[in-house]
């Protein structure tokens, strides 16, 4: 079993995440839950900013292929560009809620190892996606010449972000993971970017 050790410590820490944040965490606990110890950890990664880097790194593999199959679908078929990237940002962002989590708490500090090793460089990586896939809804007349997709890329990863850093703030009554994938909400985001579409002829 060896060889599993690496990806069960990541997927103990995905795991924990969901109910703690990264400072609350220790080693000992990690490492228990992944029926290891310590020093497995301190072997594989460093230190628990080792272990919480490499998971974010994982996580930013993940979302590279998802956001790299989402511009080869609508370069390939006829679908309607907005609901499929309001659609996958959606399941990326609850899907990745524990590298969002970390994320957020990192971007606040001072000083932070797992910012300057890792967020410094990846912080573009959803944003440039979105803002390369829309230039291309752009040039194939999906979107209005003079749309902005500077400003589109932005909008769609807020709208689509933000409502998922408020589940753990606000009650099930307001927001909760299923109403986020609902087709009533992604109908409703959606349709705040009609004036966007390129009109037909």
């Amino acid at each position: 079993m060896g060889h599993d050790i690496p990806d069960e410590l990541i997927r103990v820490l995905r795991k924990a995440l969901e109910t703690k944040s990264h400072p609350e965490l220790t080693l000992k606990e990690i490492a228990a839950e992944a029926g290891t110890s310590q020093e497995m950890i301190r072997y594989y990664y460093g230190n628990k900013d080792g272990l919480i880097t490499a998971m974010m790194l994982e996580s930013s593999r993940r979302i590279e292929r998802t956001l790299s199959d989402l511009k080869t679908r609508l370069e390939l078929r006829h679908e309607n560009a907005t609901r499929s990237i309001v659609t996958t940002l959606i399941r990326l962002y609850l899907s990745e809620r524990p590298t969002t989590r970390v994320s957020l708490l990192e971007f606040q500090k001072g000083k932070s190892s797992i910012r300057d090793d890792y967020l410094a460089r990846r912080s573009n990586l959803i944003i440039g996606a979105l803002h390369d896939i829309i230039l291309l809804m752009i040039e194939r007349g999906v979107y209005r010449k003079t749309a902005d997709a500077r400003h589109l890329a932005l909008s769609m990863m807020v709208l689509s972000s933000h409502p998922i850093h408020l589940l753990r703030a606000l009650p099930s009554e307001w927001v909760t993971p299923e109403m986020l994938e609902s087709e009533q909400w992604i109908d409703h985001v959606v349709s705040l970017f009609d004036s966007q579409h390129a009109p037909e002829d």
